[in-house]
């Protein structure tokens, strides 16, 4: 995990304080900064492993700076294709290969990623992320002149700032800005590279000749690259963090945690998770979440976002990664699995559903309220409210684009950097993407049975994920409006309760972090 800044010396007096104070939460162990051509390079870095010298940043050489946030998982394929068996650090790997090939080598590059390139003859700034916008990073352009930053948080005390209105009103209804927006107007995040070109199509024959294109070999080589020094995985009764678990459980320094919240039996997914664990023979243990929508945890949770997050189970997640921090400094999770591998049911029933919201608010909600009363079970009610409580469901498109980037991996990001552990995804690689892209056409079960694949492995390795429904947990909103002051005004009222909640996050966040015009 780090933190990338970049500002205009003559705007040290804003930047120069507040700025580097957050850049700092997202790298607690190294901290560096330099000027080049007016501007400040800031760069702050939370250390895994190895010497601190190794990827110390900014990179400066005559003709570029270089700054990176992320990881790399295939670095011993990149250094062959550079042919530079004596790197060792990413950062160094990504420089190198960048100096040598240019920008059409980060195609090929494996894993989370935040890249900033300024050239020193030209004067521009050249800005990469990874293909599904794991690591944040956002922009904002004022004629020639650019702030840069790993953290929406920065721009927000700033006088001219304005909010996007369009983009308030998608956070609201959906959880989420779309693709490059921001609630800021003139603030954008920076896009997704594509997966695509020599590069990557050198790493793909890279792994084909490594796994005869077999995806239970190409979740083994991925898994080789993330032996980590005592490491956490979040494990639920599902089949993402299952399939992450099987494959990590070679390694003898990694231990499961499962979530169980005071009052959801219903819901209780522990007991199913501490089977996958014994039958990996990983060690397990239940973390325990009580009331986490008291004011003073809301508040807290909400002023370590590096951006509003529209998901009201970010207060469990924070808890219960903070609990996790006093051990572990990197935590695996089964994130990305479902955008990958198909595995919403909306993707398979995606007609109904796009019928279902095209039907007017007021009829659906409707439709809502007659159906709670009737509906007993909680995760179906839930359900319920997510099918009935958007104007519009989101496609598979949609989801890679906005829904993954801007929010699932937005509220890891936040409540990871902020507790000193850096959080991993791997089943977000573009190995995987790539191999079922291109293969689930052919696999016609997969519409009866989502995420097949995926089972069969888990099956023959004796773990049966196929007759047990993954129910997930659901939120005690009720709990939530009677702990915390609610905005009460006639704009909110016609709105869920997800997305009365979401109008209550969006305003905390902006209130705590310096927003200084009305809301």
């Amino acid at each position: 995990m780090c933190g990338i800044l970049i500002f205009r010396e003559d705007n040290s007096d804003f930047f120069g304080n507040k700025g580097i104070e957050i850049i700092k939460q997202r790298g607690p162990d190294q901290f560096n900064k330099i000027t080049v051509d007016g501007y400040v390079f800031c760069h702050s870095r939370l250390i895994l492993s190895g010497d601190a010298k190794d990827g110390c940043q900014p990179i400066k050489n005559n003709d570029y700076v270089f700054l990176f946030n992320g990881e790399i998982y295939n670095t011993e394929y990149l250094k062959i294709l550079i042919g530079r068996n004596d790197l060792v650090s990413d950062t160094s790997i990504l420089f190198e290969g960048f100096l040598k090939f240019g920008v059409s080598f980060f195609s090929g590059c494996d894993g989370p990623f935040a890249i900033v390139v300024y050239d020193r003859k030209s004067k521009e700034f050249l800005l990469f992320r990874d293909h599904l916008g794991e690591k944040p990073l956002f922009y904002r352009q004022c004629d020639k002149n650019y702030v840069i930053s790993s953290d929406l948080r920065v721009f927000s005390g700033l006088e001219s700032i304005e909010l996007n209105e369009n983009s308030v009103s998608s956070f609201i209804e959906n959880g989420f800005c779309r693709k490059e927006e921001t609630i800021f107007s003139h603030i954008f995040r920076v896009s997704p590279i594509i997966p695509d070109g020599f590069f990557y199509q050198s790493y793909e024959s890279f792994v084909k000749s490594s796994c005869s294109n077999s995806l239970s070999a190409r979740l083994k080589l991925l898994s080789g690259n993330a032996d980590y020094e005592n490491s956490a995985i979040l494990l639920s009764s599902g089949v993402d963090s299952s399939i992450v678990a099987l494959y990590l459980s070679a390694f003898s320094n990694i231990k499961a945690y499962s979530l169980k919240i005071s009052g959801d039996s219903y819901n209780d997914e522990t007991e199913m998770a501490r089977k996958t664990a014994e039958k990996l023979k990983i060690p397990f243990e239940v973390i325990n979440i009580d009331n986490v929508y008291n004011e003073k945890t809301v508040k807290e949770t909400i002023s370590c976002l590096s951006e509003p997050v529209g998901d009201p189970g970010i207060f469990n997640q924070y808890e219960c990664i903070k609990k996790i921090s006093k051990n572990h400094k990197v935590v695996f999770v089964g994130t990305g699995g479902d955008e990958i591998f198909c595995g919403y049911e909306r993707y398979r029933f995606g007609f109904f559903i796009t019928l279902m919201s095209k039907l007017p608010f007021d009829m659906r909600q409707l439709i809502l309220k007659i159906s709670i009363k009737i509906v007993k079970a909680p995760l179906l009610r839930e359900r319920l409210r997510k099918l009935l409580g958007f104007s519009k469901v989101t496609d598979i498109v949609d989801d890679r684009s906005s829904y993954l980037p801007n929010q699932l991996f937005s509220s890891f990001d936040s409540i990871t950097f902020i507790n000193g552990v850096e959080a991993r995804a791997p089943l977000t690689s573009i190995m995987l993407r790539s191999f079922w892209v291109k293969n689930k056409i052919k696999d016609i079960l997969h519409y009866i049975v989502l995420k097949l694949p995926l089972k069969m492995i888990l099956f023959k390795s004796g773990i049966n994920t196929f007759f047990k429904k993954k129910r997930g947990f659901t939120n005690n909103y009720e709990m939530f409006f009677n702990d915390n002051k609610f905005i009460n005004s006639k704009d909110v009222k016609n709105l869920t309760e997800v997305q009365r909640i979401r109008a209550y996050i969006i305003e905390q966040w902006l209130k705590q972090n310096g927003y200084r015009k009305n809301l």
